[in-house]
């Protein structure tokens, strides 16, 4: 009865939604019917073991030095990411808020690639976002483009983003809204990215329509990174064929999943 009144509620949330966002609300909808649909194809756990030295060898690959000379840099700023959204009483570390070893490979790309255009799907609280948007401002160029649909229940939606600073969003252009009304179009117009980030819907659609929609304007050297490809086999299949280096990383302890670097060859 508790799972059931939860559904209710949700459902509820999403009824509201789409009265008052109609757009936003047929999103949700839509995605729903993506998760609900692609259950029966079942996880892609076994699909995926991770990179032996995966950090050291993703540094290889992007040319940069090991050790990360930039470790120390990202340490301070997690801690202050973690300790800003416990002062706003939201906590830290539940359900859509990123892990630290995403959150530190995001880092390291931005400040060994110096990117012009970054374009992330999926905010949430904005975690990455915040640490994307640190390295931007440390590399004193760039741009940060993200895509999010909020989550349904409404104390998520009320705090998507909350964990970007205000000085940081001039650099920051975000779009509301599921990644199939808005990346198409966004990529289009940007021509090129430096690097691309899945983080939105984890269903084996959505993240075959993201990666096969960014990847072609992902530039040479440039990185494409999926968080949470255990959900389903659709990373493997989607990089068997590619001519560039794949690196496969654990989640931390919290989220226990896989995240996967595709460096573009």
């Amino acid at each position: 009865m508790r799972d059931l009144g939860a559904g209710v509620r949700k459902a509820a949330h999403a009824v509201g939604a789409l009265l008052e966002d109609p757009a936003q609300g047929l999103d949700w909808f839509r995605n729903g019917f993506e998760i609900v649909r692609g259950l029966p194809g079942g996880r892609g756990e076994g699909l995926y073991r991770p990179t032996e030295g995966a950090q050291r060898r993703l540094h290889e690959l992007l040319g940069a030095s090991w050790p990360c000379e930039f470790q120390d840099e990202f340490d301070a700023l997690w801690i202050s990411v973690v300790t800003s959204l416990e002062a706003q009483g939201s906590g830290f570390g539940v359900r859509y808020d990123s892990d630290v070893t995403l959150a530190q490979t995001n880092w390291c790309c931005v400040r060994h690639l110096r990117p012009e255009r970054v374009v992330e799907t999926g905010v949430a609280r904005g975690v990455n976002s915040r640490v994307i948007l640190e390295a931007l401002e440390r590399n004193r160029r760039g741009h940060l483009w993200s895509i999010d649909l909020p989550p349904v229940p409404e104390g998520w939606r009320t705090q998507s983003g909350a964990a970007v600073t205000q000085s940081l969003r001039g650099r920051w252009t975000f779009l509301e809204g599921s990644s199939r009304r808005h990346l198409a179009l966004l990529l289009a117009d940007l021509g090129s990215v430096d690097i691309f980030i899945h983080d939105s819907l984890h269903s084996a659609a959505n993240m075959r329509f993201e990666m096969s929609t960014a990847w072609p304007h992902v530039r040479r050297g440039g990185v494409m990174l999926a968080d949470d490809i255990e959900s389903n086999p659709a990373f493997a299949l989607f990089t068997w064929s590619l001519p560039s280096p794949v690196v496969v990383a654990r989640q931390d302890a919290m989220k226990k999943g896989f995240f996967g670097v595709v460096v573009k060859a």
